[in-house]
């Protein structure tokens, strides 16, 4: 991915609401179908991680992310605290 557009799209991201929140459940298949549906919708989405969900991995939240841009075959743009931004063209 250009470096321009990388940087275009996380600055987008910066004021957009989180549209996945992942909690107890985990990255359970309906949580993967929900990123895959948002990300058809609206292309670059914020996923956030619960604090419930990260007490319960042993996972950091990179290989998280890249675990879900590989699942919802997406782009990790970047990791802010407890949330993702993610992208699909």
């Amino acid at each position: 991915m250009e470096q321009e557009l990388f940087l275009e799209l996380k600055k987008k991201a910066h004021t957009l609401p989180a549209l996945v929140h992942i909690g107890k459940a985990g990255l359970s298949q309906n949580v993967i179908e929900e990123i895959i549906k948002q990300l058809k919708v609206h292309h670059l989405i914020k996923v956030k991680f619960l604090k419930n969900f990260m007490d319960d991995t042993a996972k950091t939240k990179r290989e998280i992310g890249e675990e879900l841009a590989v699942k919802t075959n997406s782009t990790l743009i970047c990791m802010v605290g407890n949330t993702i931004v993610m992208y699909k063209q």
